[in-house]
């Protein structure tokens, strides 16, 4: 099977994120793992951070930065992203069509976030004016005009958007991931991994399911077994 997840290694420090890319490297489905998402890494540790994973065995590393700002700003961040050796930048859709070809021109993976998981439909409703379905595929469009890599949106809506001749080129990739209901949970939209990956996503994201169980490679070995035989 092809790789299909991506680990997020989101609020852990340096050393553990390290030991942790070093602990999954042993799995015997470790070539399910697409490659390593960060973000406060990044911040706290600079650049240097995406080299010291990808010497350790991370496949890709993705620089969540999350860019929503004016083309000129995306494109000399998306250069820095570049210059350190990231393979994948995640932009806002919202940032418009000039923004994410900003980022896209810099010969890099783009992916395109639409809506963030953590907005439920009522807040969807109060900023955009339309349902999250309709605010998603709005966004979406924006991405496929572009010509970025992926779209990022919640397990809610990836069926749909995989069902379309539009997105067929692109990769669908849904954060978000739980395999069970947790309670004050950061994201609203969620989905279990099988599931998500069977209505249509090409990848899903891993975040505190793995960094935050005491023995993250079982839990990740549980995953694998779950997305190899749904």
């Amino acid at each position: 099977m092809k790789a299909c997840i991506y680990i997020a290694l989101d609020g852990l420090k340096k050393q553990k994120a390290l030991s942790l890319v070093k602990i999954l490297s042993k799995s015997e489905n470790a070539n399910l793992i697409a490659g390593y998402k960060i973000h406060d890494l990044w911040d706290s540790y600079g650049p240097s951070i995406v080299k010291e994973l990808k010497k350790i065995g991370a496949r890709e590393v993705w620089v969540d930065l999350k860019l929503n700002d004016t083309p000129r700003t995306i494109s000399l961040r998306t250069a820095a992203v570049c210059a350190a050796g990231g393979d994948v930048i995640s932009v806002h859709a919202s940032s418009g069509v000039r923004g994410l070809k900003a980022a896209v021109e810099r010969k890099i993976k783009v992916a395109t976030i639409t809506l963030l998981t953590s907005l439920g439909e009522g807040e969807v409703k109060t900023i955009f004016s339309t349902s999250t379905n309709d605010a998603v595929l709005r966004l979406a469009r924006l991405a496929h005009k572009s010509g970025t890599w992926a779209i990022v949106c919640s397990a809610k809506e990836v069926e749909s958007l995989s069902k379309r001749n539009t997105f067929e080129k692109l990769k669908l990739i849904v954060p978000g991931i739980q395999r069970t209901s947790a309670k004050g949970s950061n994201q609203k939209r969620v989905g279990r991994p099988g599931k998500t990956l069977g209505s249509g996503a090409t990848f899903i994201v891993l975040g505190t399911i793995i960094t935050h169980d005491p023995k993250p490679l079982i839990a990740f070995e549980n995953i694998a077994k779950e997305v190899l035989f749904r």
